[in-house]
């Protein structure tokens, strides 16, 4: 409608005051009439207030994502179609639908769609898998005071309400960001969520028979793990990095000294304890990896980055043990910097799938209607220069789960970690696996 808009690219102004100085009792009264005049709440049921949102969340992502290069997004196709959607949304739900699905073209697991007003966190105390191309139920929690769910870990799910179980896990994954292992990490705890004591019919197989299950969604949040450093075999150790704090490794220094095999277990989010990774080094690190954008213009244009890194030395007493590192597509972030150590310097064989491919510090920024979203502010490769976002930092050895090992309770991450380090030649030559 023939609207411009005029930004300076500098601005003028000396430690008291910006140039041209404005009028402060203007400014006031200008103030006051704005406040005065603005609505005490925008709704997301207003249209002007879901196309503003659109508008403020595509530009955010326009002119700060520091990953369009990467990703390869025709970012301006989607504004279109993000505001062509907004007119036909008749609930915050769907509104919010259209942001995580124009949001999720950027690939980036940091990206995060969230309304503080919805209830839909409750869920049941099973924790579902994909594995050989089915969903079925890993694990089944006890909760104190409730019956326990009529759940076996192996059972197949094949219906949620009576819509097939794998069309619900393909409909949640079309609304998250972020690299293939990702989605499956995060649509899989969504399985099953929804409001608070709602029910739910959940069609499953369990030895060639078919049974529909009434349950109900609680307050239910997988329990904390405690801390775990456990003996395996004959000086075998294996470390939960995921629950153990440091102050518990360092009180086992002198047993780690003397082991043969140590397996870490990093499929989560590490317990601030990455100084381990100084008692594996053999040499300082001063690698750069960690690049922090300045912008100054428009559209991600004539951007400079500052380089930083974490600038480890090694530790004594030095931990010579063969070391297997397990992870997974749910290792994000903190996770995917301490695995790029282990990767770059070859301090362990990696055991399992590969990681999210999402780090960086996360940027946050608000629109109309109460709605918050994140994304990486930073560009974070692999310490090798290649690519980490959306890639992942890879595996040595792939681990393909089976429902089988499930059903019988057993890790297979686990088993193939404790078959190589029995395979290993002790003590002599180190052989490689």
């Amino acid at each position: 409608n023939g609207l411009t808009c005029l930004v300076p690219l500098v601005l003028m102004g000396n430690n008291s005051n910006t140039y041209p100085i404005a009028n402060p009792i203007k400014l006031s009264n200008l103030m006051i009439k704005v406040k005065s005049t603005l609505p005490q709440a925008m709704s997301t049921k207003d249209l002007y207030t879901r196309l503003s949102g659109i508008t403020i969340t595509w530009n955010a992502f326009k002119h700060f994502y520091p990953y369009h290069e990467e990703i390869n997004t025709d970012w301006s196709k989607q504004l279109p179609l993000a505001l062509d959607a907004v007119f036909s949304n008749k609930t915050t739900t769907d509104y919010v639908s259209v942001l995580r699905r124009l949001t999720e073209k950027l690939k980036d697991g940091h990206i995060r769609v969230s309304n503080p007003s919805f209830n839909d966190f409750y869920n049941i105390a099973a924790a579902p898998a994909l594995v050989e191309g089915k969903l079925i139920i890993r694990e089944v929690d006890s909760i104190p005071d409730q019956a326990k769910l009529p759940l076996l870990p192996g059972d197949e799910i094949i219906s949620i309400n009576g819509k097939s179980a794998l069309q619900k896990l393909d409909s949640l994954k079309r609304q998250i960001s972020g690299s293939d292992q990702w989605k499956m990490a995060r649509a899989l705890p969504e399985l099953f969520s929804g409001t608070k004591d709602s029910e739910f019919l959940l069609g499953i197989k369990r030895n060639n028979d078919t049974q529909i299950l009434k349950l109900t969604r609680k307050n239910y949040r997988k329990p904390n793990k405690k801390t775990t450093i456990k003996k395996l075999d004959s000086r075998i150790y294996f470390i939960d990095i995921s629950t153990t704090k440091m102050d518990e490794i360092k009180k086992i220094l002198p047993e780690l000294v003397e082991a043969k095999g140590i397996i870490c277990d990093l499929r989560g989010y590490p317990t601030n304890n990455h100084e381990f990774i100084n008692y594996l080094l053999t040499a300082n690190d001063n690698n750069k990896w960690m690049f922090v954008p300045k912008i100054t213009y428009p559209d991600f244009e004539k951007v400079s980055y500052d380089g930083i890194g974490w600038n480890l030395k090694p530790s004594t007493p030095h931990i010579s043990a063969k070391i297997i590192f397990l992870t997974g597509g749910g290792a994000i972030s903190y996770a995917e910097s301490y695995m790029s150590f282990i990767k770059h310097y070859k301090l362990a064989t990696i055991v399992g799938q590969p990681t999210a491919g999402a780090n960086g510090n996360v940027n946050r920024f608000s629109i109309p209607g109460g709605i918050s979203i994140s994304f990486t502010g930073m560009k974070v490769k692999q310490q090798d220069g290649s690519q980490l976002q959306s890639i992942g930092i890879q595996p040595d050895i792939f681990i393909t789960e089976t429902q089988k090992a499930i059903r019988e309770g057993r890790d297979e991450y686990l088993e193939k970690a404790m078959e190589l380090l029995k395979s290993y030649d002790w003590p002599g030559n180190i052989r490689q696996l």
